[in-house]
């Protein structure tokens, strides 16, 4: 989503990206405030500073999830080496992410609609 300023000229019309706050993104990603300050201070997501505020575009929160986003899998299990259903060759599979470290189920579920959020965003 982008604003449009008038200036005098029609001609001298320029794009600016809407900016989110750092408690916009956070409700986005539905995560605290505090983890997307410290995202930022690691380097980890990208922002726009004015002065002493901090901002984050679209743009940047999407880029930010593709980043969190590691690999993918055919299945996953929860118990080791116990795995429940059977996968036939006529049925489709359904690609799905896994991710290294401690990342919760409610943390990639919550990643998954945040992307799904920005997609949608996107298209319109």
């Amino acid at each position: 989503m982008r604003s449009r300023y008038r200036c005098s000229d029609p001609h001298d019309a320029v794009d600016v990206p809407y900016l989110l706050t750092t408690y916009e993104a956070a409700k986005i990603l539905r995560v605290h405030r505090n983890t997307i300050d410290n995202e930022r201070k690691a380097r980890r997501i990208a922002c726009v500073r004015i002065g002493k505020r901090v901002f984050f575009t679209w743009k940047q929160l999407a880029d930010y999830i593709n980043n969190q986003q590691h690999g993918g899998c055919i299945c996953s299990t929860k118990q080791s080496g116990n795995m429940r259903g059977f996968v036939s060759s006529n049925d489709r599979i359904q690609p799905t992410t896994i991710s290294t470290g401690n990342q919760s189920d409610r943390e990639l579920n919550a990643k998954a609609r945040a992307q799904a959020i920005l997609t949608r965003r996107n298209e319109n």
